[in-house]
């Protein structure tokens, strides 16, 4: 279940009220919570490690694309944040 931005505001803000806590400390127990959570979750981490992996490659493809002189696409500068 994907929980949106808007319904995770009022999460915090009925637990910051509920608990007379801080709404920035609410929100940092949350992220926590959700960060551990996600660490545990294989599929996750499997598609991060695959596009990590990608990424990797595709510069590793940039800097041979530079070295050979080669013109570099937008779509990679832009993937890579290059100017």
């Amino acid at each position: 279940m994907k929980i949106t931005e808007k319904q995770s505001n009022k999460i915090s803000n009925a637990l910051a009220k509920k608990h007379n806590m801080n709404e920035g400390l609410v929100g940092w127990v949350f992220g926590k919570v959700l960060s551990r959570q996600l660490k545990k979750d294989k599929k996750l981490n499997r598609i991060v490690g695959d596009l990590d992996n990608a990424l990797s490659k595709l510069q590793d493809e940039v800097e041979r694309m530079q070295k050979n002189g080669e013109e570099i696409p937008p779509s990679y500068k832009q993937i890579l944040n290059m100017k």
